[in-house]
């Protein structure tokens, strides 16, 4: 059987990506402990703060219960609880920290919350499309700001490149999202089943502006929940840095690790563009930055991998069962099946 061409450069792309990924992981490790006393990283561990450290870990978690609630918000006609939205964000996180390909997180989180918690797919896709967006303008209005504030950024060259890309992101998102809204006025897309509930909840959305304007409000209330994270994690380890200087730094770490390609869990990029930045724009030691950032690294990717890979198991085995169930309904007689409904 003869392979399609648009399948084969799909192979071939996805091996570039995989080779480019673990290419870049590796430079960007390597620029990480290049040079490091471990003995300095080993004290640092020894003498950090621990009631601070675990404060930091408490408030991430607490901002992943939030990212939960706030795509509950945007579910304008369906009921969704929280439970459902958090355990369908971890579960995509998981597999999505653990593959090469980061590709996956919205996928899964499409399933689970289709096919488990029996979400219409249009909805379910509409509001994952308006979280990207909320995101984005969300990450782009803090990194504006902390360009305007952080005097360390204002002298980097490459600042207005990383914030021309930012503000592009966002509007070409938002753009995106009125254009389907648009489309769901034509009445060809009343044919299309998937389409017209897509269209239609993102309308809908579209016209929930108090809804909307709640969701970007505790989006840039989760982006500052991290930014507190790292603080108090640089306070527990004794890092003099500023609130506004950390969320800065992590809003960029983690444009970076977003839009290159790497190994699983960002392993390596992570942890390079953390230390460079430290190092380079608040002249912290190395040896202290890299602590820093690997720390920072585990609280921010360990606590939803963990979440996930506990809960994906049994969320896929009761899914299996409502599918099991549903087939033998379906093979059932016609009699015996109405006894049963």
């Amino acid at each position: 059987m003869r392979v399609p061409a648009w399948a084969r450069n799909r192979k071939v792309l996805a091996v570039v990506q995989l080779v480019l990924g673990v290419v870049l992981s590796i430079v960007f490790g390597y620029l990480a402990f290049r040079g490091i006393n471990w003995r300095e990283v080993a004290d640092q561990f020894r003498n950090m703060s621990l009631l601070a450290f675990f404060a930091a870990v408490a408030v991430f978690v607490f901002g992943m219960f939030l990212h939960a609630y706030r795509w509950q918000v945007l579910f304008v006609q369906q009921r969704v609880s929280v439970r459902a939205l958090f355990i369908a964000r971890n579960a995509g996180s998981a597999v999505n920290n653990l593959s090469p390909w980061r590709v996956f997180a919205e996928a899964i989180q499409f399933a689970v919350l289709t096919a488990r918690y029996r979400v219409p797919g249009g909805p379910a896709i509409a509001s994952l499309g308006v979280e990207k967006v909320l995101d984005l303008v969300s990450s782009t209005a803090l990194l504006m700001l902390g360009v305007l504030f952080v005097p360390a950024f204002k002298s980097f060259q490459n600042t207005p490149l990383i914030v021309s890309i930012a503000i592009g992101l966002a509007l070409a998102a938002m753009l995106a999202i009125r254009g389907i809204a648009w489309i769901s006025t034509k009445r060809w897309i009343e044919r299309i089943r998937f389409l017209n509930t897509f269209a239609g909840s993102v309308a809908a959305l579209e016209h929930a502006r108090g809804r909307l304007l709640w969701a970007l409000v505790i989006s840039f209330a989760y982006w500052l929940l991290l930014g507190l994270t790292g603080w108090l994690l640089g306070y527990a380890m004794g890092i003099d840095l500023e609130f506004p200087a950390i969320t800065l730094t992590l809003l960029v770490t983690l444009y970076v690790t977003t839009a290159l390609p790497s190994a699983p869990a960002a392993v390596g990029t992570f942890e390079g563009t953390v230390k460079y930045m430290l190092s380079i724009f608040f002249e912290i030691p190395q040896s202290a930055a890299l602590g820093f950032a690997l720390l920072l690294h585990a609280i921010l990717f360990v606590p939803p991998m963990v979440v996930g890979l506990m809960l994906l198991p049994s969320e896929w085995w009761r899914l299996r069962r409502m599918l099991t169930a549903k087939r033998l309904r379906a093979k059932a007689p016609p009699e015996h099946r109405s006894e049963h409904t």
